[in-house]
């Protein structure tokens, strides 16, 4: 009879829209947070503030098993933001992992890699270093754009988040903003125009940086392309200082009712 009973309850869930929960066979969980335990023939009571039931000894977080359940996403450390800033409104439309993407995703990127990739398009000082953000940006940016990058990888996730970060944004997507187009963005600014976290953003550019040296290693191995001789003369600064007043001339026509501007 219990058994029976059991049954009909699971059936009873079902309709009801509840899913049973991968890795507890006794639980079933809606998309609502509402969880049920079939063994113990009830509803559990869900810990407040912390959003959490007891499993045996162990603590289970009721937000992420929605989202395993319910989005996809696997069960994993993390911090969960509330969309509406409501802890206790813990329905899937208004939660999500605080970060996308899990601490270790970032793929390292090695300096004299980078630096090879970059000679093969530029003949670069040999004072350079990748360290120098402001010249290895622009230096990516024009290969990306020589290689046609964002048109040929435009169907990968998050393509738009190393483009926004080189190229720049459109700017009414962003609240208040004076102008129409925001040249090139810091990793912090494309994490704000993209309402992304600035770990997920700088994980995302990273991956592509590193898709980018990969594919330039891989054709200069097979002889396509030729590392470039170094810059005798020195001229990086005068370079720099060249491109920012080129920069701040640009931003002044912006000012003054003109179009678009993209850095130097």
């Amino acid at each position: 009879m219990k058994a029976e009973n059991q049954k009909n309850a699971i059936a009873q869930l079902k309709k009801q829209g509840f899913k049973v929960v991968k890795g507890y066979a006794n639980l079933y969980l809606n998309q609502s947070g509402v969880v049920y335990h079939c063994t113990k023939g009830r509803y559990l009571k869900i810990v407040q503030n912390r959003n959490t039931i007891s499993i045996g000894t162990k603590k289970v977080s009721v937000p992420k098993l929605i989202l395993q359940e319910f989005a996809g996403e696997t069960y994993r450390a993390g911090q969960i933001a509330y969309i509406d800033g409501d802890k206790t409104n813990i329905c899937l439309s208004n939660i999500r992992y605080q970060r996308k993407y899990p601490p270790g995703e970032a793929k390292r990127i090695e300096r004299d890699k980078l630096l090879t990739a970059i000679r093969c398009y530029f003949s670069v000082d040999k004072n350079y270093t990748p360290g120098n953000q402001f010249l290895t940006k622009e230096y990516l940016r024009a290969i990306t754009e020589s290689r046609d990058f964002f048109n040929i990888h435009s169907q990968k996730a998050n393509i738009k988040v190393f483009s926004t970060y080189l190229n720049g944004i459109h700017a009414e997507t962003i609240p208040n903003s004076t102008t129409k187009y925001l040249g090139a963005l810091s990793k912090h600014a494309t994490a704000k125009a993209l309402n992304l976290s600035v770990r997920d953003t700088e994980t995302i550019i990273e991956n592509f940086t590193a898709l980018l040296i990969t594919e330039i290693l891989t054709e200069m191995d097979a002889g396509k392309l030729a590392l470039r001789p170094y810059r005798e003369k020195n001229n990086t600064i005068n370079q720099l200082n060249e491109n920012a007043k080129m920069y701040l001339s640009k931003i002044s026509e912006i000012k003054r009712g003109g179009l678009y501007v993209n850095p130097p």
